[in-house]
């Protein structure tokens, strides 16, 4: 993979935004949260995406000149209306919102409605658990997965995120979906023509397939049952609750989201938190392995690794986010900055 300056990716990406009509403020969260996504190895639902999302700005789909606002609040909840504009300063507004009323109130709820695709839900979790706080993220997506007993596409696969603050460990984090991969793994092996493993997919009539280019194919739910059950009620807790579109959000738009936060130092003393975390996560460590040179990771630690690595040595990009970079370049008439993006 090639590897790129971290900083001057970054700069490459919020500039791109800026020329494709949106704010500086939203511009440069934007780039920060994608870029931030690709360190952690989270390369699904980083800066792989923001050609399609300022494609989507270029149609009118996602508005460029939207700006969120809290549509209604009270003393530990909020609903925030993000006006079709782009999901990740959406989420990002909301995230300073529900800290904001948790270090107020203890904990919040903030839902977030008429947003598009934010990226990864994980890092809105990290970055609550940096700001001190115990967080669950959650977002609701288009109908794509099937459930047990149907055929088709259903429910979405919403995914959530949990995290928490863990001291001198970096925030301890799991980010996953309700089905048992992502989907843009499946749109991603779809145009890269390679063929995905069993049990990824269904085709329209509720068969296993191994072809990500089957038309009308369904994603498969994480263990089941679980998985729809969990995404059902992730779609209480954000369309629904925040007076969204339900089940139905269209080519990344219409989209809802939620997180629920606890100011963690407002329970307990954090220092007294933290280290009965820290003892949790040396328990766990400490414990046997299958081979004696081997390693227990905690949920979140191989993607603190690369994000540590990335820092030491560069960002490296898959060919596919290299491509999907040149395409934006071009779009925006940047092609000599992303040039000098590469180390």
């Amino acid at each position: 993979m090639k590897k790129v300056n971290i900083n001057a990716y970054e700069v490459f990406c919020k500039n791109a935004c800026e020329k494709a009509g949106l704010m500086p403020e939203v511009a440069l969260q934007t780039a920060r949260l994608l870029v931030r996504t690709d360190m952690l190895g989270i390369y699904t639902h980083g800066t792989l995406n923001l050609y399609s999302y300022l494609k989507l700005v270029a149609d009118d789909k996602i508005k460029a000149s939207a700006l969120p606002e809290v549509a209604s609040e009270a003393a530990t909840w909020a609903v925030v209306d993000g006006h079709w504009g782009i999901g990740m300063y959406n989420g990002w507004f909301g995230l300073q919102k529900g800290i904001e009323l948790a270090r107020k109130s203890g904990m919040s709820y903030v839902g977030i409605r008429n947003s598009s695709h934010y990226g990864a839900c994980g890092i809105y979790a990290v970055e609550a658990a940096e700001a001190g706080m115990l967080a669950i993220v959650m977002s609701n997506t288009t109908k794509n997965m099937s459930v047990p007993g149907g055929k088709g596409r259903v429910i979405g696969n919403s995914p959530f995120a949990f995290s928490t603050p863990a001291g001198s460990h970096r925030p301890v984090f799991v980010d996953i979906a309700t089905s048992n991969v992502a989907g843009m793994k499946v749109t991603n092996a779809a145009e890269e023509g390679k063929q995905i493993p069993e049990g990824w997919i269904y085709d329209a009539e509720g068969n296993p397939s191994t072809d990500p280019a089957t038309p009308g194919y369904s994603l498969v739910p994480l263990g089941a049952h679980k998985g729809y059950c969990l995404s059902f009620f992730i779609e209480i807790f954000t369309s629904i609750l925040a007076g969204g579109m339900i089940f139905g959000p269209a080519q990344n738009q219409n989209v809802s989201h939620s997180l629920m936060l606890i100011d963690v130092g407002q329970i307990m003393e954090l220092p007294d938190y933290v280290r009965r975390v820290q003892g949790a996560i040396e328990e766990i460590a400490g414990s046997p392995k299958m081979a004696p040179d081997g390693r227990i990771y905690l949920p979140g630690e191989m993607e603190w690794d690369r994000y540590e690595k990335a820092e030491r040595e560069g960002l490296p990009l898959t060919d596919l986010i290299v491509n999907h970079s040149k395409q934006l370049a071009d779009m925006t008439g940047l092609g000599n900055e992303f040039d000098k993006c590469f180390l």
